[in-house]
């Protein structure tokens, strides 16, 4: 398993594991080594390149343009 990503709530990580799950992606969720209660999100490396793509698009980023 390969590491894609740490969310910092475990109400992000739900959304997008319903993400995965719609999507046939395998996963598993773990603590991270850090103490601030991260929770890390782990897929396995052939659906790796799948997985960022969609967690790129769930993610919805929002730049200065989006704001005016």
């Amino acid at each position: 398993m390969v590491t894609l990503w740490t969310f910092d709530a475990q109400a992000k990580l739900e959304r997008f594991t319903e993400v995965l799950k719609s999507n046939n992606i395998e996963f598993e969720v773990g603590n991270s080594k850090n103490p601030n209660s991260l929770v890390t999100l782990s897929v396995e490396e052939d659906d790796y390149e799948k997985a960022k793509k969609l967690l790129m698009k769930h993610k919805k980023r929002r730049t200065s343009r989006d704001l005016r």
